[in-house]
């Protein structure tokens, strides 16, 4: 019989930031989730992708 354990669960970063920057922060993951590509467009502002917001919002998330 094999024994599974489980480990613990990782601190969730967000909680290290101040309110501001957790805000950003879900901003971000909404806009990239909402801009999407389909056919070399993004589907919510229509121009080529990847557009203004997506790319905006992919720079916030890496300097997190």
């Amino acid at each position: 019989m094999t024994r599974q354990t489980s480990a613990p669960a990782a601190p969730i970063v967000a909680d290290y930031f101040p309110p501001e920057l957790r805000q950003l922060c879900r901003t971000a993951v909404r806009v990239l989730h909402e801009h999407i590509e389909v056919g070399g467009l993004c589907v919510v502002c229509g121009v080529s992708w990847p557009c203004e917001s997506t790319r905006l919002a992919d720079h916030n998330l890496t300097l997190l």
